[in-house]
């Protein structure tokens, strides 16, 4: 029995699941030499990052994971050119999980590793120091599925309950929307092509080459077909490239995606089944293919959750009708997959850039931060955090960065969420914000960039159940009886049938519906 089931033993039936999430805010931090083939450093004008989780493991009450920050860190070399230095550093991370990790496994666990932020530092003409905060989110799902244990007054379990233990139990049962969840993952690779525009007026292409080419991976649908989970997605990809005149073009390139995941005969539903999908990108690799043309090809990674759904029921009352007895209780969240959302949406801003004036945008890129989710009561979910558009102008022989940061806000209707938003206070959102493309341009000296953002997320409510956990015979004590009496019982206002037979020891059925209550 895995640890989610001892901890509320005996506390529902069919599918339930306890989700326990935790948050661990982390840096990684290094100090790199550059390579004797780059140029020394002269300014930084950007840097990006991506966490790539690699490993998960189970490690007593903790789960650990481990993976590689890849940067993409644009500067001005010993010249006027622009230069791009690919660098990876390590992480590891170990995280305490609430009640330990007893009986979890790997398909019971989801990591999610985003970047926050990232600072660089050069410490010297070809040393720097990047510093990438990250966030990694632990999510630990386990079904739970047992009656109510049954026990002796001296305290002894009666594991295998005999029929007469079992005819003096009375339960009431109530129906509970729940689910159950596993992680599983697969991987692709897709490919593309980019074309370099003319860099002189007659249409001659001078030496193009790529200076820096980065990319991001997301999900925009994620369906389960009966027998998988059927992911859609998309690989967008953004070149800088130079040519030997010294001009500077950016390139935009993308390309769909589909993947299946499929569980295998482990996952067995009873009922219907749903799930939610994570993207990121893994690789990226480029080859010149002559004639300014460049050949992508990305290899990305996918997480999925695929919860079982449907209802079941909760032993949220019991008693004996034929002794006296003790019912356990505790209180205890059943969780079930409200949806997954996977969406894309834009957003923008300017802002006052007379430094920039009579120069050009050469390229640009984006990063979200600060990103919150929030649950409304009518089960809207409100995703909010700030973006900030970094963008490289050049003129003058020079080149330099230009930050704009604005507010991003977006907004999706959950219908299985409404009403529980207030009541149960617990819907659970776990969910990526990335920025797939940036766009800038100079009018004058005003800065305008936009961004172009995917979100990523599952979304689970709980409902908050008081159950019996177990019942205690006490077989000395028989339960009072008057004979063969027939009671008539005049109801207070909300009494029902259960209250009425739980006091007088008789089966729900041998009570009346009218009023007075007869009681046989």
């Amino acid at each position: 029995m895995d640890r989610f089931s001892e901890q509320v033993v005996g506390t529902a039936r069919g599918p339930a699941a306890e989700r326990v999430r935790e948050t661990v805010t982390h840096e990684a931090a290094e100090e790199f030499i550059l390579p004797d083939y780059l140029p020394e450093i002269r300014k930084i004008l950007s840097c990006t990052a991506e966490a790539l989780p690699e490993n998960k493991y189970v490690d007593g009450p903790c789960v650990e994971s481990s993976g590689l920050v890849l940067y993409s860190v644009l500067y001005l070399g010993n010249g006027p050119e622009l230069c791009s230095a690919p660098l990876q550093s390590e992480y590891s991370v170990k995280i305490r999980v609430r009640g330990g990790t007893e009986g979890v496994g790997a398909r019971d666990v989801g990591v999610t590793t985003v970047c926050e932020s990232v600072s660089c530092r050069a410490t010297g003409p070809r040393s720097l120091t990047l510093i990438a905060k990250l966030v990694t989110n632990v999510l630990a799902t386990g079904r739970k599925s047992a009656e109510p244990a049954v026990t002796a007054a001296s305290g002894g379990e009666t594991a295998d309950p005999t029929p007469a233990d079992l005819i003096s139990i009375e339960y009431l049962r109530r129906p509970v929307r729940c689910s159950a969840a596993r992680f599983y993952g697969t991987s692709g690779d897709v490919s593309g092509e980019f074309s370099v525009p003319a860099a002189q007026g007659d249409g001659e292409i001078v030496a193009p080459a790529v200076v820096r080419c980065t990319g991001t991976a997301y999900v925009t649908d994620a369906v389960w077909d009966g027998g998988g989970l059927r992911v859609k997605g998309e690989v967008r990809v953004r070149a800088l490239t130079s040519g030997s005149d010294g001009k500077y073009f950016s390139v935009d390139s993308s390309a769909p995606f589909e993947e299946r995941i499929d569980p295998g005969a482990e996952f067995s539903p009873d009922g219907d089944a749903a799930g939610a999908a994570f993207a990121r990108l893994a690789s990226l690799t480029v080859d010149d293919a002559g004639g300014g043309r460049f050949a992508w090809t990305a290899e990305y990674d996918i997480d999925g959750e695929i919860w079982e759904t449907g209802d079941g029921e909760a032993v949220c009352d019991a008693f004996s009708t034929a002794c006296a007895d003790e019912t356990e209780f505790v209180d205890v969240d059943a969780v079930r997959f409200a949806g997954g959302i996977d969406a894309t949406f834009s957003a923008g801003s300017s802002v006052p850039a007379p430094s920039a004036r009579n120069r050009t945008v050469v390229t640009s890129s984006g990063k979200v931060t600060g990103c919150r989710a929030e649950v409304r009561d009518d089960g809207t979910v409100v995703f909010t955090g700030n973006c900030t558009v970094t963008a490289v102008t050049a003129g003058d022989g020079a080149a330099s960065p230009e930050e704009v940061t604005f507010p991003v806000r977006y907004e999706r209707s959950v219908p299985a969420l409404a009403g529980d938003a207030g009541s149960n206070g617990a819907p659970d959102v776990r969910w990526v914000m990335k920025v797939i493309s940036t766009g800038a341009r100079l009018d004058g000296d005003k800065l305008s960039a936009d961004a172009e953002i995917a979100v990523e997320a599952s979304v689970t409510a709980r409902e908050r159940i008081r159950a019996v956990s177990g019942v205690i015979l006490k077989k000395d004590e028989p339960a009072e009886t008057d004979g063969n009496v027939i009671r008539l019982y005049y109801p207070d206002e909300g009494e029902t049938a259960w209250d009425i037979a739980k006091r007088y020891r008789v089966s729900p059925d041998s009570v009346s519906g009218d009023n007075p209550v007869v009681i046989s």
